[in-house]
């Protein structure tokens, strides 16, 4: 049977301590201003400074944020661990791997940057080529998400911001395809000194830039891009993969969808600012007056006859001179209405119908 082992708090927290203790020793501590006063007397070549004999041949530790932006450095060398946040935003940084960093990355214009995103829409364009090989937004299949795709990809064709390939223009790449495939084909079974090799290459990038131009508009519904981790007010939001809608992202939602995002955003605002965040204007385009006035008549109705001592005092009952008078000429007519009644003879037929006629006057 085997033995159990029991560690109380004090033991665990023995042991962590000392694998961090461990860890920490495969590497070099340096502070961000250390770090990036080396860099500074070293022109910013990161794999030279991270040589340097004091460190040991040993990985750096960066005991904080690092924010190299806007220097020529494009390397941060042999740094392993950072205990905070990089920035190399502006920098020729193409790669970072092999570094760890506790917090964000910011490389905004800087080589990584761009090898990031391609490999970013790489991945998409995969995921997209997946549902197109079996054309699975198909308006026939139903699916809500093409759909909304479909009125997306529809909305940018009527309004001119893509123009997609005509189908005399989509024979036309197919064509040029083939072409391409042919001359290389016969260029790469050239000999080095053949004089045909020139005229052939050229035949290449021409034909090459035309495949380029036609593939600019060679673009379908496929290329809206459904982004799965983020909504606008549970509203679908979309990426557009083709190039020049960069950083664009479009809402595309139901009508009951929209009027509860429109509903919620404006929650939200309210909350945020408060009602002064809208302008007068605004407001009022928007209230139903004759619906706000019959909510309040009918509130006012309700809690008059709820509460009426809120509304009127003892005063507010005392009859005028004009309702007392009308009160005696009514009290003077029940009186010769029931003596009329009382004259009446009780062995007529039609008793009872005088009877009543008396009562309802």
């Amino acid at each position: 049977m085997n033995e159990k082992i029991i560690l109380t708090n004090k033991d665990l927290h023995r042991i962590v301590k000392q694998i961090v203790e461990q860890v920490e020793e495969e590497y070099y501590k340096i502070s961000p201003q250390e770090y990036l006063q080396l860099m500074a007397l070293g022109s910013y070549h990161g794999k030279a400074i991270t040589k340097m004999k004091k460190f040991q041949g040993k990985p750096l530790w960066i005991t904080g944020d690092l924010n190299i932006s806007n220097t020529p450095t494009d390397s941060l060398g042999n740094v392993g661990y950072i205990d905070g946040s990089l920035n190399i935003s502006n920098t020729n940084v193409s790669n970072i791997t092999g570094t760890k960093v506790k917090s964000w990355v910011s490389d905004s214009n800087s080589p990584r940057e761009r090898f990031r995103e391609k490999e970013e829409l790489n991945a998409k364009l995969t995921i997209q080529e997946s549902l197109r090989e079996n054309d699975e937004w198909a308006l026939e299949q139903g699916d809500e998400t093409g759909e909304k795709a479909h009125a997306l990809f529809e909305l940018l064709k009527n309004v001119g911001s893509i123009e997609p390939l005509s189908d005399e223009d989509k024979e036309k790449l197919t064509i040029l395809k083939r072409k391409l495939q042919d001359l290389e084909q016969e260029y790469d079974n050239l000999d080095d000194n053949d004089e045909r090799v020139s005229e052939l290459q050229d035949a290449i990038d021409e034909t090459d830039s035309e495949i380029e131009e036609l593939l600019e508009n060679d673009v379908d519904v496929y290329m809206m891009y459904p982004n799965p981790n983020y909504t606008h007010y549970g509203l679908q939001q979309f990426e557009i993969l083709i190039p020049g809608f960069k950083n664009e992202e479009y809402t595309v939602g139901t009508e009951e969808e929209m009027d509860d995002a429109a509903l919620s955003y404006a929650k939200s605002y309210i909350d945020d600012v408060g009602a002064d965040g809208f302008s007068e204007s605004f407001i009022e385009d928007y209230l139903d007056v004759d619906a706000i006035v019959s909510m309040a008549e009918d509130d006012y109705e309700y809690q008059v006859r709820d509460s009426p001592e809120s509304y009127f005092s003892d005063d507010d009952y005392e009859l005028t001179s004009e309702q007392e008078e009308r009160i005696e000429q009514l009290e003077s007519q029940i009186e010769d209405l029931e003596q009329q009644k009382l004259e009446l003879d009780s062995d007529d037929e039609n008793y009872y119908d005088y009877e009543e006629d008396l009562d309802n006057g």
